[in-house]
């Protein structure tokens, strides 16, 4: 990605796009945004640890019930309430 080219063939592009997010995603440091003399918080190092921390069942399970599944249907035209019930 460094060598700055150009791809179109889409096994390439999704190579490109896997190694630029890795990259993304491993670097030691993050840049904190600023928006002229304004700075942003910053989470502590705990809820950085607590948010990426693995979901349990028991907090999918209490997502799921309490979602309100008549929004946002998908594609096919079945809300969640559909996929809820089955």
């Amino acid at each position: 990605m460094g060598d700055r080219r150009w791809v179109e063939q889409p096994d390439m592009v999704k190579k490109e796009v896997i190694l630029y997010f890795c990259n993304l995603f491993q670097a030691d440091s993050w840049r904190q945004p600023r928006l002229g003399a304004l700075k942003f918080k910053q989470i502590s190092e705990e809820d950085k640890v607590w948010l990426e921390r693995p979901f349990s069942v028991e907090e999918i399970e209490e997502a799921l019930k309490n979602y309100d599944g008549s929004k946002a249907p998908r594609p096919d035209g079945y809300n969640f309430n559909f996929i809820k019930f089955v």
